[in-house]
């Protein structure tokens, strides 16, 4: 059961009697606490971020003997050992960063015992830290619901508390996951209160249009978003719809029909939608790894794009394929999607359908234009090539690599290093589990197989002669023979050694490569290889990836 904080003399007290209410927005303390401050500032800095290093790790990693009453006395315990130090950092800054990293953990009852513990000491908390814990407060008030403290009905009607103070009060308040119906009438007391000709700020009123719609309120947030719009003489930002979009996603409720309202909305207030505020979304979940948003996002792009001027572009399909790289990469996942534990959202357009997609957008005129949506660059071609190969999917990877040539593009030192690199890996995973490197190098009997530099430019060397063997030794032989293909040199693939200018590298060796690697895995699973069957490989992978007529 919750803590009712408010009920609690001792924390109630300093917030709203023994400090007047004024000192939670009219105090000349940092908004943001400063890690040191004097001498030793760098000594101080790493001894401060050890500590709150142990105790984030404490909070992240529990065990099974760990409960409420244990971590608060971890946390007091790393407090006593720090504070003890000779020259350990100001305490008061101390307290506030340890109150700062228990917040954002939702740690809020240890968060409240270390303010408790603050106040004993003598030490004024600052005005971010004050407004941290009335957060905390009323996140904590079990009993108030509809009603909240008139404690804090004192603070909002007083006409020298800005939107500043509130903004810090309800960004908080809005990541603890808060009630926003609460938030949203917290917002409303505030602007009762202000004096007529009160103009409501851009970024309060895109905060309250957030809780708004968090709360299920769409008409009313954008109802205060055309509020902040009011002056016609002004541009609008596409910002505050970007906050709403957000919102709603957060919710789990949104669709297509709700984002037609919001750019409904934007159109008549002379908004002009583009497609980077859905880049801008799409962007942010792929930061955060949440595929299953991202994908949604761009689902929903898909449904209005035709019948909206808003089209996925490079920067969409980059931002896609990026996530997917991640997502088919084990050692950057804890839980490959290889994982059985592992349940791929349903979303998830796979890596074939979404370069059919990027492809098909990609040729597609605009209404109004007479150039395509966007153009597909050597850049976008290499991001979604990382894809393909981190999962695999060499047919795929192949159809990629033949794409440069017919869309007119050179493949780079950046595209050898990603399907060498990959390789390379290969090779080296099958020497190190003692299977037979035959698969993919089929070395000539007595050959001590080395992972080198000279390995990497023996099989680029072959790669590049006039003809090529799908199979046999790959590694041994003549080495140096004419050359009918230009390929980078091993430092212009490592970035050591500039491309002189004017310097085109060929695709084939890489497309000759790729279909060697495709007969590799073919073979691997004791099924018999020969050139129809990589033929045929690349050519289902063509028809997937490549719509007709494009």
């Amino acid at each position: 059961m919750l803590l009712n904080i408010f009920n609690q003399p001792r924390y109630i007290r300093h917030l709203f009697h023994r400090i007047p209410h004024t000192r939670l927005f009219n105090s000349s303390a940092p908004l943001h606490s400063k890690l040191v401050v004097g001498h030793g500032a760098k000594s101080h800095n790493q001894d401060l971020g050890r500590l709150l290093q142990s105790i984030q790790q404490y909070l992240t990693h529990p065990n099974s003997h760990n409960t409420d009453k244990t971590t608060e006395a971890y946390i007091h315990k790393k407090l006593d050992i720090h504070l003890s130090k000779r020259g350990a950092s100001t305490p008061h800054i101390v307290y506030a960063n340890v109150i700062t990293l228990l917040v954002n953990s939702k740690r809020l009852e240890e968060a409240t015992t270390v303010y408790e513990r603050m106040l004993k000491g003598g030490f004024i908390p600052s005005t971010e830290t004050d407004t941290q814990m009335l957060a905390v407060a009323l996140a904590l008030d079990a009993n108030a619901q509809d009603a909240f403290p008139p404690e804090l009905d004192s603070i909002l009607v007083d006409p020298e508390y800005g939107e500043d103070r509130l903004l810090q009060l309800l960004r908080t308040l809005l990541n603890l996951n808060y009630n926003p119906r609460r938030v949203v009438k917290i917002v409303k007391r505030f602007l009762e209160t202000r004096t007529s000709g009160y103009s409501l700020g851009s970024q309060l009123g895109t905060k309250l249009a957030e809780a708004q719609a968090r709360a299920g309120l769409l008409e009313e947030a954008l109802e205060t978003i055309a509020r902040c719009n009011d002056n016609a003489n002004m541009p609008v930002p596409s910002t505050p719809y970007a906050a709403i979009l957000v919102a709603i996603r957060n919710t789990n409720t949104w669709d297509a029909q709700a984002i037609n309202r919001v750019l409904g909305i934007m159109k008549e207030h002379r908004v002009h939608p583009d497609i980077s505020i859905f880049n801008i979304l799409i962007s942010r979940e792929v930061r955060q790894r949440s595929l299953h948003a991202a994908f949604a996002f761009y689902n929903a792009l898909k449904h209005i794009a035709p019948t909206t001027p808003i089209h996925p572009d490079a920067f969409t399909y980059g931002s896609l394929f990026s996530v997917l790289n991640k997502l088919y990469k084990p050692q950057t996942q804890r839980r490959s999607v290889r994982s059985r534990s592992y349940k791929l959202p349903d979303n998830v357009v796979p890596p074939r359908q979404l370069f059919a997609d990027m492809v098909s957008a990609q040729t597609r005129i605009r209404p109004g234009h007479s150039d395509p949506a966007f153009v597909i660059t050597p850049t976008i071609l290499n991001v979604a090539l990382r894809a393909f190969i981190s999962k695999h999917d060499y047919a795929g990877a192949f159809v990629i690599i033949r794409s440069f040539s017919v869309f007119r593009l050179n493949v780079s030192a950046k595209t050898y290093f990603i399907v060498m690199k990959h390789i390379m890996n290969r090779i080296r995973y099958d020497i190190g589990r003692a299977r037979t490197p035959g698969e993919y190098l089929n070395p000539s009997g007595g050959i001590r197989l080395v992972v080198d530099e000279k390995m990497v430019e023996t099989i680029l060397m072959h790669a590049s002669m006039p003809t090529f063997k799908m199979s046999g030794d790959i590694i041994s032989g003549d080495q140096n023979g004419p050359q009918k293909y230009i390929t980078p040199t091993l430092k212009m693939i490592d970035g050591d050694d500039p491309v002189p200018r004017g310097i085109e590298f060929d695709s084939i060796p890489l497309e000759r490569l790729l279909r060697r690697t495709i007969a590799a895995s073919v073979e691997h699973t004791n099924h018999p290889v020969n050139g129809n069957a990589i033929s045929k490989a690349i050519a289902d992978a063509k028809v997937e990836m490549v719509p007709r007529g494009a």
